[in-house]
C-alpha cells in the first residue's frame, strides 16, 4: 500500500485524485494496524500517538479569528484530514520500519516523478491536462516546465529534494549505475522550471556532494563524479536557452529587497501590490504574524487564506503564521520524539551519528536552504516533503541503526562480563 502511495506521488497535480488515494491508503493501513493492536500483536507508542492527537486537537480549538473576525478553528475538513492521514502514515512507518523496503519506495518516488514529468509534455495535445494544469512562461519566450504539478515551483522544489536523495543514496552505495539515468532527467526537469530556488539549492547540494566524494574516494573520486559532471554539462548545452536565462537571473535582490524595492514601502502601500517579491512577502507575513498576541501564539489557522493569494515563500515563517508559536513548539516536539523513538538510540548517540555522517549534510542542508525561499506548509505538499526525506534517510539509516544498536548491546555485554 505504501508503495502504491509513493508511486502515485508526482501525480498530485491532479489533486482530487491523489487526495482520494492518499486518504484511502491511510484508512486501510490504519484499520490493519488497529486490528493488530486489538489482537495485542503490537503495542501502542502512547507518546507519539498522544502528540499526534494533541496537535490535531490544537488545530480544532476555536482560538483564532477567521476572515470575518469571529473565533474559529480556521481549519477546513480537508486540511484536518490531510494532517490526520499524515500522522497515521508516520505512526505506521514508525511501528513497521523494519518491515518496509524504503529503498524500493524511493525508487518508486523517482520513477513516478519521471513518468509524471514526461506525461506533462503531453499538455499541448491533451484537453484534460490543459484544464487542470496551467501554462507558464518566463518573459513570454521561455517555457517553464511544471510536469503534472500545478506550478513550476512545485516541480523545482521536488526536483531538488529528489536529486539530493539520489546523491545521498549514491554516496552511500545504495544506488548504483541507475543513478546516471535518474540524475540527468530529474535535473533537466528542475532546470526547465527556470527557478532560482532550484538552481541555488542544487548547486549547494552538489558542491557538498563533490567535496564529500573527494574526501571519501580520493584518487578514485572521478568514477562517481565524472559521469555526473558530463551529464550536467551536456544538459546545460542542450538547454542553452535555459542556461542563458539562468545566468541572466543570478542574484538574490528580490529575496532581500522585493520587486521594485517593495520592502522599503510602508505596509499599507505594500498591501496594494499583488506580488511584491519574496522580500515584500516576508515583510507582509512577518508584520501580520506579530500584529496581535492571539496570532503570535496560535497563528492564523491552517486554512486561513494566504495574504494577497500568495504564500510566504518561507517555510519557517509560513509555519509560524499558520499555527503560531504554540503549534510550532508542538511540531518540534513531534519531530524530536519521532526521531528518538525511530532510532531507538540514546540522545547522545543520535547526535553523534548525525554529525559524523557527512552525506547527511548535503541531504538536510538542501532542505533547510530551500525552506528559506519556498513554503510548502500546510497540506499535501508538506506531506510529500516529509515522505521524500523520510524514505531517503531510512533507505540508508534503518540498517545502520540496527548495526549500531547491536554494537552497543555487545559492548554492554562485554562490560558486564568484565565486571
Amino acid at each position: 500500500m505504501l508503495y502504491l502511495l509513493w508511486k502515485m506521488d508526482c501525480f498530485f497535480g491532479l489533486e482530487s485524485v491523489y487526495m482520494i488515494i492518499f486518504a484511502c491508503v491511510s484508512l486501510i493501513l490504519a484499520i490493519k494496524h488497529l486490528i493488530l493492536i486489538i489482537k495485542k500483536q503490537v503495542k501502542i507508542n502512547f507518546v507519539i500517538a498522544g502528540l499526534f492527537v494533541l496537535f490535531l486537537i490544537y488545530l480544532l480549538l476555536p482560538i483564532r479569528k477567521d476572515a470575518s473576525g469571529n473565533l474559529s478553528p480556521v481549519c477546513s475538513v480537508g486540511s484536518f484530514l490531510t494532517f490526520g492521514c499524515l500522522f497515521v502514515l508516520l505512526y505506521i512507518i514508525l511501528k513497521e520500519k523494519n518491515k518496509i523496503d524504503f529503498l524500493t519506495i524511493f525508487r518508486a518516488i523517482v520513477i513516478g516523478f519521471i513518468i509524471a514529468g514526461f506525461l506533462g509534455f503531453l499538455r499541448p495535445v491533451s484537453e484534460r491536462l490543459q484544464n487542470v494544469i496551467g501554462e507558464f512562461s518566463y518573459n513570454d519566450n521561455i517555457f517553464r516546465f511544471c510536469g503534472l504539478a500545478q506550478h513550476p515551483n512545485s516541480i523545482a522544489i521536488y526536483s531538488t529534494f529528489i536529486i539530493s536523495g539520489i546523491l545521498y543514496l549514491h554516496y552511500n552505495n545504495k544506488l548504483g549505475i541507475e543513478t546516471y539515468l535518474y540524475f540527468p532527467i530529474v535535473f533537466m526537469f528542475g532546470y526547465m522550471t527556470v527557478s532560482r530556488s532550484f538552481l541555488y539549492s542544487f548547486i549547494l547540494c552538489f558542491v557538498i556532494y563533490v567535496v564529500a566524494v573527494i574526501a571519501k574516494e580520493r584518487k578514485n573520486c572521478y568514477k562517481k563524479l565524472l559521469p555526473l559532471l558530463l551529464e550536467l554539462v551536456a544538459i546545460s548545452l542542450i538547454l542553452l536557452k535555459y542556461t542563458i536565462c539562468h545566468l541572466e537571473r543570478l542574484g538574490i535582490s528580490d529575496l532581500i529587497h522585493g520587486y521594485g524595492d517593495s520592502v522599503d514601502l510602508p505596509l499599507e502601500d505594500l498591501e496594494d501590490i499583488n506580488d511584491p517579491g519574496r522580500g515584500g512577502l516576508l515583510k507582509k507575513y512577518l508584520y501580520d504574524f506579530i500584529s496581535t498576541p492571539l496570532i503570535l501564539l496560535f497563528g492564523r489557522g491552517i486554512s486561513y487564506p494566504n495574504l494577497g493569494g500568495l504564500a510566504a515563500h518561507n517555510f519557517y515563517l509560513q509555519v509560524l503564521w499558520n499555527v503560531g508559536i504554540v503549534g510550532t513548539i508542538l511540531l518540534i516536539l513531534i519531530t524530536c520524539f519521532y526521531i528518538y523513538y525511530f532510532s531507538e538510540l540514546k540522545v547522545k548517540d543520535i547526535f553523534v551519528t548525525a554529525f559524523k555522517d557527512v552525506s547527511f549534510y548535503f541531504l538536510i542542508i538542501t532542505y533547510l536552504m530551500i525552506f528559506f525561499v519556498e513554503s510548502i506548509f500546510p497540506g499535501i505538499y508538506f506531506c510529500l516533503t516529509v515522505f521524500y526525506l523520510l524514505t531517503a534517510v531510512c533507505s540508508v539509516k534503518v540498517s545502520k541503526i540496527e548495526d549500531m544498536k547491536n554494537n552497543i548491546d555487545e559492548n554492554i555485554l562485554k562490560e558486564k562480563k568484565e565486571m
